[in-house]
């Protein structure tokens, strides 16, 4: 089981698979398709051990879609088929009605962005079937972007009540989970891709835009910590301190 920081859509390809989803089983044959919330515990597995089963997973992150497909064959380890990244017409709308709510609102308009983006996946996974294999950072390219947007949208999220004194971030294991790769391994690429740890990203992006906000000066030192999702204002002015060598006040203060 696990909880992914965005909405999933998972499309039932072939054969039977067994979805669980916040507590209840779901049995899915083609052509099922699951919407999975952000924030849902979940997990795949087969519907009988006998029985082969091949799902697409659609990650529904801005500003593109990502994409998996996954395969299990009786006697043989799940594996992973094939990965896109999407700018199709129609993800941004998908996206959009997602993040918002807005799916059974305007079903007609998610229903038509879907298909869209789902013609498009088929159309870049025949294309790459005879293509040679790039360097794993090339490979990753666009799913390094998706975890980079999601990480970006993870930084700026404002603390709520009840939580921990710190920000509470996407874990690396969630990443991992959700693009189907090895913790060790995505780490390794997002180090090469952004030239850093992943967990140094986000304090990193985070602090920049704490600095950005001090030196506006139309914020309280309180009012940026929460926005930047620290519920304490002494635990956000520490790590401020360690990362900067000043104080928030100290750098309101600078010209």
């Amino acid at each position: 089981m696990h909880v992914n920081p965005v909405t999933e859509v998972c499309l039932c390809l072939s054969g039977e698979a067994l979805l669980h989803a916040d507590g209840a089983p779901h049995r899915l044959r083609p052509p099922s398709l699951f919407v999975i919330p952000s924030g849902i515990r979940h997990s795949e597995g087969y519907y009988r051990p006998d029985r082969s089963y091949r799902l697409l997973w659609l990650i529904l992150s801005e500003p593109a879609l990502g994409g998996v497909v996954v395969n299990y064959r009786p006697g043989e380890r799940w594996t992973v088929l094939g990965r896109f990244h999407l700018h199709a017409a129609g993800s941004a709308d998908l996206a959009r009605l997602v993040k918002a709510g807005e799916v059974p609102q305007q079903f007609a308009l998610w229903r038509s962005a879907l298909v869209a983006v789902l013609g498009e996946a088929h159309h870049q996974l025949l294309s790459r079937q005879n293509q040679a294999v790039a360097p794993a950072l090339n490979a990753h390219q666009g799913l390094l972007d998706q975890v980079r947007a999601i990480l970006d949208a993870t930084g700026s999220q404002p603390a709520l009540a009840g939580a921990p004194a710190g920000p509470v971030d996407v874990t690396v294991r969630q990443l991992a989970q959700m693009t189907r790769l090895s913790e060790r391994y995505l780490n390794r690429l997002f180090r090469q891709y952004a030239g850093q740890p992943i967990h140094e990203y986000l304090t990193e992006r985070r602090m920049h835009q704490a600095m950005e906000l001090c030196r506006r000066g139309d914020m309280l030192v309180k009012e940026i910590a929460l926005q930047l999702g620290y519920r304490d204002p002494l635990y956000f002015s520490r790590a401020f301190h360690k990362f900067f060598g000043l104080s928030p006040t100290e750098a309101r203060q600078r010209p």
